[in-house]
């Protein structure tokens, strides 16, 4: 009953903030929330240590920590630990703190413990990605976290200096072949990425439509939507300890003769069935289809089975400038007739009812990405920011080899702006950044997804990217 007032009176001061008097909004309410959050819950429920050198010896001790004796002394780490304290952080609002404390804090093993403040999950990150670089580097990387100038992706946040812990990664993409194999593999993977932290989007254009053929039989395919089923079950139940919740999108062109119902499983009112709830969709745009829709022309959707047998290519491989008219007039080819201003008339409807799905517009990418001597890009992410080539692998049965390709891993970061505008230190924001998301591709090696190593070790992607972490909300911070 105590924990249960205690919660109410944090959050009803946070809500109170919707209150107004005299026209304004009450914002000193949130403050006093944050206090009420520390005082009566966080302070209360952290493990308290006499001395820092007890507190990194206990969680080094107890497997909460690596040993970070073995690139550090431990005056140098009281001298980043003393850094960081000197800066004197706030939170700027209750929601910060809450995020926080409910999702990157390490707990004890009951999990109802914390063993971090804020101050300690940026010394632990620090001190991680400059291990192998000493001393003044670590303080280098502490200054750009407190000061709020650059917020490392979620997972290496959570993850980084944590002897248990999932990977640093933030996003992974893979294409799925049309075979059990293939889906199997996609699967597989996905639950193995999802329990690490990771974001996982997956190219399903190359999977037979709905009543296509399986073994010369026809009407027996089962089409799109059930293996998105899977995924969507798959995300939630592979999650990072529980800290942080499965994440899937999945991406079809949009020639694919499944896009209707693909677009219709983010309906409200659709058969629960059908309905798609939690996987993110995407929808892949090739130039052609826009002409046909600038044109009012009659647009064919293609079932990509018949493609495969006829031409050995898959159908969202093939450049459609060129093939389009050759696939809509060949008899050997499957297909229907829809009106292209009506499907987009459809995919602006399920926007509007369910914020998706993402469009990404294939030719655009293509024309100007740096590696189209290597491959195509075909497909994006959870958030259409990450655009890099990709192959399908061929997954085959026991005895024979398969034959791994470019999955996509992609360690990203994102630059507070404002706050180096601020500090006028953008080039030393930058180098330290890219350093830090260097780091991470280097040390990270995710053997269990062959094709995701493969991306990593022979691309080493990386993102950086310019957006306020969403527990960053202010400037003017108060002392708790």
């Amino acid at each position: 009953m105590v924990a249960n007032e205690v919660a109410k009176n944090w959050i009803l001061l946070n809500n109170e903030i919707m209150i107004k008097h005299e026209d304004e909004f009450s914002l000193h309410k949130d403050k006093e929330a944050v206090r009420a959050y520390f005082l009566e819950y966080v302070n209360k429920n952290t493990v308290f240590f006499y001395t820092l050198k007890e507190k990194i010896d206990y969680l080094i001790e107890h497997d909460y920590y690596i040993n970070f004796y073995e690139w550090f002394t431990f005056e140098e780490m009281e001298t980043v630990y003393n850094f960081v304290f000197s800066k004197k952080f706030r939170f700027a609002s209750f929601m910060a703190a809450f995020k926080f404390f409910q999702n990157y804090a390490l707990r004890d093993d009951s999990g109802e413990k914390f063993l971090e403040r804020y101050e300690d999950r940026v010394v632990a990150v620090a001190l991680f990605l400059a291990r192998h670089e000493g001393i003044d580097k670590a303080i280098s990387y502490a200054e750009l976290f407190i000061n709020q100038e650059y917020q490392p992706a979620t997972p290496t946040f959570l993850n980084a200096g944590k002897k248990r812990s999932g990977e640093l990664v933030s996003c992974f993409l893979d294409e799925i072949g049309d075979n059990l194999n293939g889906i199997g593999y996609a699967v597989d993977s996905a639950m193995k990425l999802s329990s690490i932290g990771g974001g996982v989007s997956f190219n399903i254009s190359k999977i037979r439509a709905r009543g296509e053929a399986i073994k010369g039989v026809e009407g027996r395919a089962g089409g799109v939507l059930p293996i998105m089923k899977i995924m969507e079950d798959t995300f939630s139940y592979a999650n990072q300890l529980g800290q942080r919740p499965g994440a899937g999108a999945v991406y079809l062109n949009i020639f694919h003769a499944d896009i209707e119902e693909f677009l219709d499983c983010k309906k409200i009112n659709v058969d629960e069935k059908v309905r798609i709830k939690s996987l993110s969709i995407g929808i892949i745009i090739p130039d052609k289809f826009m002409e046909l829709a600038e044109k009012d022309e009659a647009c064919y959707l293609i079932y990509p089975h018949t493609v495969m047998l006829e031409y050995g290519i898959p159908l969202d491989e093939m450049d459609m400038d060129k093939m389009y008219e050759e696939l809509i007039t060949n008899p050997n080819i499957k297909k229907k007739k829809i009106n292209a201003r009506h499907m987009l008339v459809k995919v602006a409807q399920t926007q509007k009812e369910s914020g998706y799905p993402y469009i990404f517009y294939k030719e655009n990418t293509n024309r100007v990405h740096a590696l189209n001597g290597i491959g195509k890009v075909k497909f994006s992410n959870l958030c259409t920011e990450i655009m890099q080539v990709s192959e399908v692998s061929e997954i085959n049965i026991y005895g024979e080899e398969d034959h791994i390709k470019y999955g996509i891993s992609c360690n990203l970061g994102s630059l507070n702006i404002a706050t180096v505008m601020d500090n006028k230190r953008v080039k030393e924001c930058v180098k330290l950044a890219m350093r830090a998301l260097t780091m991470v591709s280097d040390v990270t090696d995710i053997k269990m997804v062959p094709s995701i190593a493969k991306a990593n070790k022979e691309l080493h992607s990386v993102g950086l990217g310019a957006m306020k972490p969403t527990w960053v909300l202010s400037k003017k911070l108060y002392h708790v």
